[in-house]
């Protein structure tokens, strides 16, 4: 009885698999383009997941060109596995060499993925410039996306 139930136990064991998940960018996040009143005080510039601009301090939009980051996720797992989704803050620098804080607005959200069932994940961001930055000229930068598997 010892020997079927230790069998039992090493073909569960032998039976688990590792997943791929893929990740690619459809739509990489814009802040538009956008002045700021007084570059003394602080402003945010936040585009949320849906596409909606907004900002406190004194930023204004001078065109609606901005939109949020949409990737892609899926996996060519046939059975569904749930995966949580995180990002990590980084920053956005111009010609010049000056940065500005950039933070995601993803929060660990929790998705079911299934082979032929890729998903859109929409992704905004929050522009942090600080009181005192004269920020001339358009920045780039880097957001960084990654899924872990929570079960299969």
């Amino acid at each position: 009885m010892k020997m079927l139930f230790l069998f039992f136990l090493l073909l569960q064991v032998s039976a688990v698999s590792a997943q791929n998940i893929f990740i690619s960018v459809t739509q990489e996040l814009n802040f538009g383009d956008f002045y700021l009143l007084n570059s003394s005080q602080n402003a945010t510039i936040r585009v949320a997941p849906t596409g909606e601009w907004s900002n406190t301090g004194n930023a204004t939009q001078i065109n609606p060109n901005h939109s949020p980051a949409i990737f892609s996720i899926s996996t060519d797992s046939t059975t569904p596995i749930m995966v949580q989704v995180h990002t990590t803050p980084g920053v956005m620098t111009n010609s010049e060499g000056l940065q500005v804080e950039l933070l995601s607005e993803e929060t660990n959200t929790v998705y079911t993925l299934q082979k032929d069932h890729s998903l859109e994940i929409p992704i905004g961001g929050i522009l942090k410039i600080h009181n005192g930055e004269a920020l001339n000229g358009t920045f780039s930068g880097n957001l960084s996306l990654w899924a872990t598997i929570i079960n299969e």
